[in-house]
């Protein structure tokens, strides 16, 4: 093999060149020159960062709660029925014509229903008012106005004013519509046990019949 020598200004014109090449390919990275020329050079470009400012976004209102006011319920006013001014039930009595000596059996039925003062009188066991009674009847009374008299009509024994106050029970009756009677008078008193009384016959003339009746309570 022949061996090739290069002479000594051309091997250091090869190195100086090879060196510059290297140089130039690893040059610092503060280096602007880049192979090709003298005169070429590699313009820098300088980023600018932008920086957005943040986007605060506007809080979102919350609407205040609605509280709706309590609903306020009203107690109903309780109202207490009235008590009976006269004892409830049936009640099994008689009356006595003492004037005459006659007598008979009286049912009398008693019921409340507010206000109302339902009474139902069997009278037909005798000579009441000195022809008898036919049939039961009854009458309808408003408790509210018994302690100042309240007046009805009955089928019998015509215009009663009937007054009930304190245990004490008066009856008025007139109208009666039986021939030669002008009317006639109760009076009563209630106890726990007993409803008992006097009553007074009227006649167009002569002296008047008087008489007794009395209901066993209970």
């Amino acid at each position: 093999m022949s061996i090739i020598r290069i002479p000594a200004r051309r091997s250091l014109g090869i190195l100086i060149a090879a060196v510059s090449l290297i140089a130039v390919s690893c040059g610092d990275s503060g280096s602007t020159e880049v192979s090709g020329g003298a005169n070429s050079t590699v313009p820098v470009t300088t980023v600018t960062t932008t920086s957005a400012a943040p986007t605060t976004a506007a809080p979102t209102s919350t609407a205040a709660p609605t509280t709706a006011a309590p609903t306020t319920t009203v107690a109903p006013k309780v109202t207490n029925p009235p008590k009976s001014p006269l004892p409830e039930g049936t009640l099994t009595g008689q009356w006595n014509n003492t004037t005459f000596g006659s007598s008979g059996k009286a049912v009398s039925e008693v019921g409340v229903t507010g206000d109302t003062l339902s009474v139902f009188l069997d009278l037909t066991d005798g000579n009441v008012l000195g022809q008898g009674i036919s049939d039961i009847f009854g009458v309808d009374l408003p408790i509210s106005e018994l302690a100042s008299g309240y007046t009805v009509e009955t089928p019998f024994l015509g215009t009663l004013k009937i007054t009930i106050k304190d245990g004490k029970v008066d009856v008025v009756g007139t109208g009666t519509p039986v021939t030669g009677i002008s009317g006639f008078t109760a009076t009563g008193t209630i106890t726990d046990t007993l409803l008992s009384g006097t009553y007074e016959v009227q006649f167009d003339t002569g002296d008047p019949a008087v008489g007794t009746f009395e209901f066993p309570i209970g």
